[in-house]
């Protein structure tokens, strides 16, 4: 019973933090149906492994300086690697180099209104097309409620949160490939070989 009482202040903590702001107050807020779906999809166990590499990884002589000059052949490593993901409502496990804070995966979409992109770990991302353009991020903004609706009481005095990357792109190819980074890793060396974290990619 006093573990049930702790979770339930947990909580309410929680509660009062989101609604003390004035904002917040004022507005009707609401998660989309999209959003909810990305925060299911990482809350589930279940997926496909993908492994994301650095792109030395596959030719020594490609750095994350001059990979824009090969991008076509990058594409279509990955694509014979079968490190690629579709866009759609699923689910991937994106293992990716501990060792290196910047590893590609290809991307196939059957819409071209952009991509968003969902992580469970805190990550930036952006779109190398074939032709050479690159396409940043228009919104990485995560919406209060959204942040509320991925929250999990994990015991009376722990919380945590599957959504805590959200990356906008606006997309417009049917294929390319996706750079992500994860600023905290800057060529590391000893401990994992990998870290590993759930991902999403759906249409805009």
């Amino acid at each position: 019973m006093k573990k049930l009482y702790q979770k339930i202040f947990v909580i309410g903590l929680i509660g009062v933090a989101l609604f003390s702001c004035k904002d917040f107050q004022d507005e009707q807020f609401s998660v989309s149906a999209k959003e909810k779906q990305a925060i299911n999809v990482l809350q589930d166990t279940t997926g496909r492994d993908v492994f994301s590499h650095n792109a030395a990884y596959y030719d020594t002589s490609w750095t994350d300086q001059n990979i824009k000059d090969h991008l076509t052949a990058l594409f279509d490593t990955l694509k014979t690697e079968k490190n690629v993901i579709t866009v759609s409502d699923s689910g991937y496990i994106l293992h990716v180099p501990a060792a290196f804070d910047t590893s590609y995966i290809a991307v196939k979409s059957a819409n071209s209104s952009g991509i968003v992109v969902y992580a469970s770990d805190y990550i930036r991302a952006k779109v190398l097309n074939k032709d050479k353009t690159v396409i940043e991020p228009s919104d990485v903004d995560i919406p209060q409620e959204t942040i509320a609706e991925s929250l999990t009481v994990v015991d009376a005095s722990t919380v945590s949160y599957s959504l805590k990357s959200r990356i906008a792109i606006p997309a417009t190819q049917s294929e390319y490939i996706l750079e992500i980074i994860k600023p905290e890793q800057k060529n590391t060396t000893g401990g994992a070989l990998i870290t590993r974290f759930r991902m999403a990619v759906f249409n805009k």
